[in-house]
């Protein structure tokens, strides 16, 4: 870092404006020590500073609530964008998955892991709870190793018994569906097969962004869906196409995007990596705290 970013920085570390922040950024665009794409999108979840060195670029910031654009602007960030995108809104659902039923949820679980071993035609196995549905999902992303990549997949046959708890749990059935997108982003990974072999070489990449665009709302839809389920919960009216929507809006700006503006931007500014800090320190709370299963 030249003398100029390393002033930059200090002022700003000393401050901690915005304004001393978006000077940085906007001086490491510039030097090429910050990827466009990756202040970008900073920019695109709220990020303030950001945003203000956009500006100072004489770009016009996109707006934070375009969430359709989000996928898109993972999947330029590299390998690890579209898949730490779906990591990030699962983890938004955290409060509507802490609000099911521990006991319901270790039982779920448990059978499940019966039925699988069953299935297998192997012996009986010690109930492993997960202590989040993603946890599995992190350890991969930091070291992606066949056995790493086998409890990731171990996990995700576990998620469809929590489908069952829905109706006693609202928002439950989208954060699963949520986390299951999230466990599933290792295969959105792999090559596609491609529908037509008559296809250019820009149509199949075109094809492709759009496949695994499609994945990426999926899992951005289910983890709104499922806060938006949960909030409504909490309300003793009647549900109204405009109650809806007021809810919709509200927990995007007020919960998804800060949430998402929080696990991503210290990764895409290289700031820390929250996925490291958890798995390196084995921080990651129980979701569904209890004793042994019978």
């Amino acid at each position: 870092m030249d003398a100029g970013l390393r002033q930059l920085e200090q002022a700003w570390r000393k401050s901690g404006s915005v304004e001393d922040e978006a000077a940085w950024l906007s001086a490491r665009a510039a030097a090429g020590t910050l990827e466009p794409e990756r202040l970008r999108f900073c920019a695109l979840l709220g990020y303030p500073s950001a945003r203000r060195a956009l500006r100072a670029q004489g770009q016009e910031p996109p707006s934070p609530d375009a969430r359709f654009e989000w996928a898109g602007a993972a999947l330029d960030l590299g390998p690890e964008g579209p898949l730490r995108l779906p990591l990030a809104a699962a983890r938004a659902t955290l409060p509507v998955l802490r609000a099911a039923p521990a006991g319901q949820v270790r039982r779920a679980l448990a059978e499940r892991q019966r039925e699988l071993a069953d299935a297998r035609g192997g012996p009986e196995v010690e109930t492993r709870i997960p202590a989040a549905p993603w946890a599995s999902f992190e350890a991969w992303l930091l070291d992606p190793s066949p056995a790493r990549e086998a409890a990731l997949r171990d996990d995700l046959q576990l998620l469809p018994a929590l489908q069952s708890l829905e109706p006693d749990s609202p928002g439950l059935r989208y954060a699963i569906g949520c986390a299951r997108a999230t466990l599933e982003g290792v295969d959105a990974q792999a090559p596609l097969d491609c529908p037509d072999d008559d296809m250019s070489e820009a149509e199949l990449a075109e094809w492709t962004r759009l496949r695994r665009s499609a994945r990426l709302r999926t899992a951005l839809t289910s983890a709104l869906g499922a806060l938006c389920d949960y909030a409504l919960g909490e309300h003793e009216v009647e549900v109204t196409d405009e109650l809806c929507r007021r809810l919709e809006a509200e927990q995007l700006t007020q919960t998804l995007l800060p949430a998402l503006a929080a696990e991503l931007s210290p990764w895409l500014l290289g700031y820390g990596d929250p996925v490291r800090l958890r798995v390196a320190q084995s921080e990651e709370t129980e979701l569904w705290p209890g004793g042994a299963e019978g």
